[in-house]
């Protein structure tokens, strides 16, 4: 009798598989685009890029992070969608974000990294870049083990603990009924 396998994630991933380990992007091809010429690659993401997409969503959208706070944001999609969301409002984080995982081979055959500078050129990256920038971060391998791995904690004991944590937190002697 085969043994029943047990799925984790949107992509089929088994628990215990080498995806479910985060191993799956440590292998895989990371996004690349050209623009205007110049080809790119987007690095390999790490915790220092979600601290960083995390200012974005606190700067810039608290409906972000209520939904992170839900549960409700688990897919490369809704998370694109809330980095345009908070453009206006975390210019800087954004682009701080997405410069910081862009990078490029010089004319020396080095592997360099996009600067702020050279992000805020529109020579270099002119007003349609932005969708193939907003298309890589989508389809990263390392956003979506991270989304995967998110979910499996939604659904754990942890995350239930700290959503009633939360809950008690959030209660004041003025509002001892609040639900937030």
């Amino acid at each position: 009798m085969a043994a029943k396998k047990e799925v984790i994630n949107d992509t089929g991933a088994e628990k215990g598989s080498d995806e479910d380990k985060g191993m799956n992007p440590l292998f895989a091809e990371m996004p690349k685009f050209e623009v205007e010429g110049r080809k790119y690659t987007m690095r390999r993401l790490g915790i220092v890029d979600a601290l960083a997409g995390l200012r974005v969503f606190s700067a810039g959208s608290s409906g972000m992070i209520r939904q992170m706070q839900a549960g409700t944001l688990s897919d490369p999609q809704t998370l694109v969608l809330g980095i345009l969301a908070a453009l206006p409002y975390a210019e800087n984080h954004v682009k701080d974000l997405v410069a910081g995982i862009l990078t490029y081979e010089d004319s020396s055959g080095n592997t360099r990294k996009v600067t702020n500078t050279e992000f805020d050129n529109p020579d270099l990256f002119p007003i349609t870049s932005l969708v193939d920038i907003i298309e890589g971060i989508g389809n990263h391998p390392d956003l979506r083990a991270f989304l995967g791995n998110v979910k499996r904690l939604r659904n754990s004991k942890l995350w239930e603990e700290i959503q009633n944590t939360t809950r008690e937190s959030a209660k004041t002697p003025e509002n001892p009924s609040s639900d937030n």
